[in-house]
């Protein structure tokens, strides 16, 4: 479990109920971040120290695995009356198949181009994916769910 996982359950137990603003926000934190991390990697890459590259590459690691357990629980969150098999599913298949075209389409890209382009066409779609983690507002369905202590069923409320 990572940190940034650790930290959202941490403060789940204080507050005794979902904590939809919390989550969403940690994962924009960790995915700027990330975001932060593949820039400096990027235009570090070529200034030949090669310490600074591997502390570099650990920082961003760092933060890319930390998104992982935020993502599914930002997905769950998202898609709440439905179970957590069907968006984790989902969610790694998608994984998958971005996975391997964009493993194809930056081999391409540093084949022809080198390794600069290759980074930027990752941090370009890292950008892309920041934009929409901020725009997408929460569903309170969840909170709702909870406050009433019922079951929340295709947008009502069952008490």
């Amino acid at each position: 479990m990572s940190v940034c996982e650790c930290w959202v359950n941490l403060s789940q137990c204080f507050n005794k109920q979902p904590s939809t603003g919390l989550r969403r926000q940690t994962t924009l934190v960790v995915y700027i971040l990330s975001l932060v991390g593949m820039l400096v990697y990027t235009f570090i890459l070529n200034l030949g120290h090669l310490w600074a590259v591997f502390v570099t590459a650990g920082v961003l690691g760092f933060f890319m695995t930390g998104y992982l357990p935020l993502g599914f629980e930002f997905a769950v969150e998202l898609t709440f009356p439905e179970s957590e098999g069907i968006s984790s599913g989902l969610l790694n298949c998608s994984a998958q198949i971005f996975g391997i075209v964009f493993t194809i389409g930056q081999g391409k890209l540093i084949d022809k181009w080198g390794t600069l382009a290759g980074n930027v066409f990752l941090c370009s779609f890292l950008l892309i994916g920041t934009i929409m983690t901020g725009e997408t507002r929460t569903s309170t369905r969840q909170i709702a769910a909870a406050n009433c202590g019922g079951i929340y069923l295709d947008f009502i409320v069952i008490h």
